[in-house]
């Protein structure tokens, strides 16, 4: 007797797993260099050189990237059900038999764009209003009226 899965339920199995893996930095997934860090490297500056910097965009970057991953698990599944399963005649025909499968693709892309909103205001803003930055308005000073001001002081006890 042969079993055969589902497509969908392949792939549900492999993105959640692809998933935990990305999210929390499991040791297989940092040894290949597959990570919201090493996805971010055309954006980041050197840790050594602009320590709080670095951070604050890999943060930044990395929330940006968590936040598109319930809509492409959403858009996979629409694929595979459609395509490979062939349950559907086209991903249109699927999500109008599933309207719940429909709010739930919305729903993400909205998370998405958001997310993605929210850390092109903080760009926009030079992530003054980042939370780490926000933490450091208690040191701010005459002295040091901004933020990169305290950020120098740290970059020098960072090296």
């Amino acid at each position: 007797m042969q079993l055969e899965a589902p497509a969908t339920i392949l792939f549900s199995l492999f993105y959640f797993l692809f998933s935990m893996g990305f999210v929390f930095q499991f040791r297989e997934f940092s040894a290949i260099g597959l990570s919201p860090e090493n996805l971010l490297t055309r954006v980041l500056p050197f840790e050594e050189i602009d320590f709080l910097r670095h951070h604050v965009i890999r943060s930044a970057g990395t929330l940006q990237i968590h936040a598109w991953i319930p809509a492409v698990y959403v858009a996979g599944f629409s694929y595979f059900t459609t395509h490979v399963d062939g349950n559907h005649a086209s991903i249109g025909a699927f999500l109008e038999h599933w309207p719940s499968v429909q709010g739930l693709l919305a729903a993400s892309v909205v998370l998405g764009l958001s997310v993605h909103a929210l850390a092109s205001y903080w760009k926009a803003g030079d992530y003054a209003a980042h939370p780490f930055i926000r933490k450091f308005r208690p040191y701010l000073t005459a002295t040091r009226p901004g933020w990169a001001q305290v950020a120098s002081d740290i970059n020098v006890e960072f090296r």
